[in-house]
């Protein structure tokens, strides 16, 4: 099982450390949950948590969620560049 965890936060360590793909939301969705599994996944660098049977809304939210996430990180980093830029 291993295997698999490390494989995914692999990809998530990659994908949050390149600065052309680091502000793109990764979920994690799991078909089986263990208690372990939640703080790792997070921890990792997933921005949500998932585990199957999953429900349209459910789904829905979530989506809705990362995309705000996603948006807020794409405004504070043009923030940023503004500000020092304007330095």
């Amino acid at each position: 099982m291993c295997i698999f965890r490390c494989k995914r936060h692999r990809r998530c360590r990659t994908i949050k450390a390149d600065s052309a793909t680091r502000t793109v939301p990764y979920p994690d969705l799991r078909n089986v949950h263990r208690e372990h599994d939640k703080s790792e996944a997070l921890e990792g660098g997933a921005e949500i948590y998932l585990t199957e049977p999953l429900e349209p809304k459910e789904l829905e939210t979530a989506v809705s969620v990362l995309l705000r996430l996603n948006q807020m990180e794409l405004q504070r980093e043009e923030a940023f560049q503004r500000e020092r830029r304007a330095a």
